[in-house]
C-alpha cells in the first residue's frame, strides 16, 4: 500500500505563524507519567486547522464543560488493498466520554470523542481495504471472505494547561490501539499510536482550547493510522496473501 506524501504533509503541517515561538517549544506531560519529550516531538506536527470542527464551549470554575472533538479529513490518496476485513466498533469507543476534575479550581470537563473518532477511523479503515464489512464481534466470522478483524480502542487521553505546561498553550495526547484478529477469532496482532494536539492560551478560554486541541490529536492520530498502520507485519502479511501468525 502506498500514501500520498503530500496527503500525510497536508494532515501534519503545522501552521508557522499560529505555532512559532511559543507553540514549538511545547513541553508536554501526560496526566500521569511523563511523556514530554514524545509529545514535544509530536505536538509540532499538530498546527491549527481550519477543517476541525469547534464549538465555543467554556469550563467555568464550577460548573462541568462539555466538549465534542471532531475531525474532517481529506478523501486519503492511498492504494486499497485487495482484500476483505472485518471492523468491529466496541460500544465503549463509539460513545467514549472521557470525565475529570482537573485542578483544584478548574471544574469538571466532560470530553466526547466517541462519534468522532469513530468516524475518523472508519473513514481511513475503508480507504485502506477493498471492502470492509462491519461485522458485531470479533469472533469467528460466517463470511468466508473476511480475512482478518480489526478493532479500534482507546488506551488514554490526557491534557495539560499552561500552568502545567510552563508554556503559553494547551496541549492534548490520545493513545489509541487497532487490534487484528484473525478470521477465526484468534488474536493476530495490537498496534498502539498517539496523536498529539496543542494550540496557544492567547485569546481562547480554557474549555474552547482543550477542544481545538483534541480535535488537532484526533486528526493527528488519522495520520498516523494512514501513514504506519499499512507497514504493520500483519497488514503486509494481508497485502502477500501470507497466513497469519497467531499471537502467543
Amino acid at each position: 500500500m502506498k500514501i500520498s506524501r503530500k496527503y500525510f504533509w497536508y494532515l501534519s503541517r503545522p501552521e508557522a505563524p499560529a505555532c512559532a515561538g511559543r507553540g514549538a517549544a511545547t513541553l508536554v506531560a501526560a496526566e500521569k507519567g511523563s511523556i514530554r519529550g514524545d509529545i514535544l516531538r509530536a505536538t509540532l506536527l499538530s498546527g491549527l486547522f481550519s477543517a476541525i470542527v469547534v464549538p465555543a464551549l467554556l469550563l467555568t470554575a464550577c460548573g462541568t464543560a462539555q466538549i465534542v472533538a471532531r475531525a474532517r479529513i481529506p478523501p486519503p490518496l492511498i492504494e486499497k488493498l485487495p482484500m476483505t476485513v472485518g471492523w468491529h466498533v466496541p460500544a465503549e469507543f463509539a460513545s467514549y466520554v472521557h470525565k475529570e476534575k482537573h485542578g483544584s479550581n478548574s471544574g469538571k470537563l466532560e470530553a466526547a470523542l466517541g462519534k468522532g473518532q469513530t468516524e475518523v477511523m472508519t473513514q481511513l479503515v475503508r480507504a485502506m481495504f477493498e471492502k470492509v464489512v462491519p461485522v458485531d464481534s470479533v469472533g469467528p466470522q460466517a463470511d468466508a471472505s473476511i480475512r482478518a478483524i480489526l478493532e479500534p480502542s482507546i488506551d488514554e487521553y490526557s491534557f495539560i494547561t499552561p500552568q502545567e505546561a510552563g508554556a503559553d498553550l494547551y496541549a492534548v495526547s490520545i493513545k489509541y490501539r487497532i487490534t487484528v484478529y484473525g478470521a477465526d477469532g484468534k488474536l493476530i496482532d495490537s498496534w498502539p499510536f498517539t496523536g498529539y494536539g496543542s494550540v496557544p492560551a492567547a485569546g481562547l478560554k480554557q474549555g474552547p482550547s482543550i477542544e481545538r486541541a483534541t480535535s488537532l490529536a484526533l486528526r493527528d492520530a488519522a495520520a498516523k493510522l494512514a501513514s504506519e498502520f499499512p507497514e504493520q507485519d500483519a497488514v503486509k502479511n494481508l497485502r502477500v496473501g501470507s497466513e497469519l501468525e497467531h499471537a502467543p
